[in-house]
């Protein structure tokens, strides 16, 4: 009996190298969807924080446009303050 084929006459070897691609194959979907699903996931996260930095901007220009409407020479003031 030859060395690699089974009594079938069919190659063990082509059996054992489609097992390992497919194997193979799985792993490299599976690590691929696990990155994109860590990227999706950081980019959430990420547009939170550009929103709560964006809403905390805001607020800070409306307290300033506020502040220039009670007295429009405060704003000399505050940049001395600063």
């Amino acid at each position: 009996m030859l060395v690699g084929y089974n009594l079938k006459g069919g190659c063990l070897m082509e059996k054992d190298i489609a097992s390992y691609i497919r194997k193979h194959t799985f792993l490299v979907i599976l690590l691929i969807f696990c990155a994109l699903l860590l990227l999706g996931i950081g980019e959430f996260f990420l547009y939170r924080k550009t929103q709560e930095l964006n809403k905390m901007i805001s607020e800070g220009l409306m307290q300033i446009k506020e502040e220039l409407k009670k007295d429009p020479y405060s704003l000399d003031e505050m940049i001395e303050e600063l």
